[in-house]
């Protein structure tokens, strides 16, 4: 990871940014747990399967907070900073849902992983300017939370259940 603090030209500059992605990323999931139609919410123990941790790479130093507020410009909404990691959101180790009617259920937990590509195109002292810098971030904001009744669609086969 390459950034910095400094000052000049990587202040100005404007950024282009390109290779967008913005998914939903599986962060933690329940067993199955068996429901009655009348039980009312219900707690999932819930179960750590990744950690979505922020990283930024360029091909110079540039001021962190400077790429992540562009990027939030663009996506409107707040980022995790390096250093800030989804399994720090887990501090809940149970979800709750209410649900209709009986069955088995699992509760998922979720972030959204956001990714791009970044060029910052550098103002200079040159009649072109200064060399543009490239970089990507990987970095997440807030998810949701699921509870998924296990089983199958009516009149599909046992083979296309979702949950099992």
């Amino acid at each position: 990871m390459r950034t910095a603090t400094g000052t000049g030209a990587r202040e100005r500059g404007a950024f282009r940014w390109s290779s967008h992605t913005s998914e939903f990323v599986l962060t933690a999931v329940s067993p199955v747990v068996d429901v009655a139609e009348d039980d009312g919410p219900v707690a999932f123990p819930l179960l750590h399967v990744r950690t979505v941790v922020p990283r930024l790479d360029a091909s110079e130093p540039v001021p962190e907070e400077r790429i992540l507020r562009s990027l939030e410009r663009r996506e409107r909404l707040d980022l995790a900073r390096v250093g800030e990691t989804s399994a720090e959101r887990e501090e809940r180790h149970f979800g709750e849902a209410d649900h209709e009617g009986g069955g088995s259920f699992v509760q998922t937990r979720s972030v959204r992983r956001v990714e791009a590509d970044f060029t910052l195109d550098c103002a200079g002292d040159g009649p072109k300017g200064a060399d543009p810098i490239h970089g990507h971030v990987t970095t997440w904001r807030s998810g949701g939370e699921a509870a998924l009744r296990c089983g199958c669609t009516k009149g599909a086969s046992k083979r296309s259940a979702w949950v099992r």
